[in-house]
């Protein structure tokens, strides 16, 4: 089943905002997300990183700041303590089918290069969203742009859960 969880944040005027969402497909996230609430013993457990990837406008091609910044996600994930979340986003140019194939082709050349750089495929988990969930305005070329990106998100696997990453190719 796929269940969504969101976190509230209250802005200065009492306001509740979505901040963010973690989408959860199966038992085994289901259990990652649940260790990371803090335990009373250990304090707090590590939150999921995110690390953004921009593209180039109508573009699903990676820039050599994405390559880098690819490079150190994959030396990561191979230790096998992390999984990957990788989701695709689009400004709001153009139509909403053009967008959603282009979020989904950026997220999969992003899982596409990090399984040639030798990361499980059982480590990554891949996603379209489209424009629904822009992180500056559309009004502007400069918002566009940013918008224009992968969100891969590192969430830490339960303890004595990690994998190598080439042990199951």
């Amino acid at each position: 089943p796929v269940l969504r969880f969101m976190r509230f944040v209250l802005s200065r005027d009492g306001q509740a905002l979505v901040s963010t969402h973690d989408f959860v497909r199966n038992e085994v996230e289901m259990n990652v997300l649940a260790n990371q609430q803090p335990s009373k013993s250990a304090g707090a457990a590590k939150q999921p990183s995110v690390t953004r990837i921009f593209f180039p406008e109508s573009s699903p091609k990676l820039t050599k700041t994405a390559i880098g910044k690819l490079q150190r996600i994959a030396g990561k994930l191979a230790r096998g303590k992390h999984r990957a979340l990788i989701t695709g986003h689009s400004d709001t140019a153009g139509n909403l089918r053009v967008n959603k194939q282009l979020s989904r082709q950026r997220a999969h050349i992003v899982r596409s290069y990090l399984r040639r750089k030798g990361v499980s495929p059982d480590l990554l988990i891949t996603e379209a969203q489209s424009d629904v969930h822009p992180i500056a305005s559309n009004t502007s070329a400069a918002g566009r742009s940013r918008n224009r990106r992968v969100d891969v998100h590192l969430i830490p696997l339960p303890a004595g859960g990690g994998m190598s990453s080439k042990s199951r190719r």
